[in-house]
């Protein structure tokens, strides 16, 4: 059943999307990337039972408080610059957006600054820009911030 599907036929990767993933798919769609989501923290200043951290999901995952480092963002940020230069890029007038998510992402704002600091002096062939996901108790301290970093609203 499969085999008649073409799943196991050769395939013209040059005209047309196979449905089969390879190399070159995987470099283009790197290059191309519209998003990449950053999960700050799982930590927040809420419990909400709705949370898909909440008790409310049988599934849900228990927080542990921790923190992505900086250092680790760094190397996504690194691996991916090269694609963002590369001939393989046809988005380059298209935005490209580093967004910021948790529990509550605000708790871990240094590391939102340091991602943003980095960016920044980065030549990268393509509109940056930066969003977040927040429960807004925070803003009042880092709107400023957030403002002069032109910061879209998720």
């Amino acid at each position: 059943m499969v085999k008649k599907q073409g799943y196991f036929s050769d395939i013209d990767t040059k005209t047309k999307f196979s449905g089969r993933i390879d190399e070159d798919f995987v470099k283009y769609q790197l290059a191309n990337l519209k998003q990449l989501t950053f999960e700050v923290t799982d930590k927040c200043n809420l419990n909400c039972t709705y949370c898909a951290y909440g008790h409310l999901y049988g599934d849900y995952d228990q927080r542990k408080s921790s923190f992505l480092s900086f250092y680790d963002a760094k190397k996504i940020i690194d691996f991916l610059v090269p694609y963002f230069n590369s001939e393989l890029n046809k988005s380059s007038s298209s935005t490209f957006y580093i967004s910021f998510y948790g529990g509550e992402p605000l708790l871990g704002f240094n590391f939102i600054k340091q991602v943003v600091s980095y960016v920044s002096k980065l030549r990268i062939n393509r509109t940056i820009k930066f969003s977040m996901t927040t429960n807004a108790l925070l803003l009042e301290k880092y709107i400023d911030y957030l403002v002069e970093q032109d910061f879209n609203p998720n």
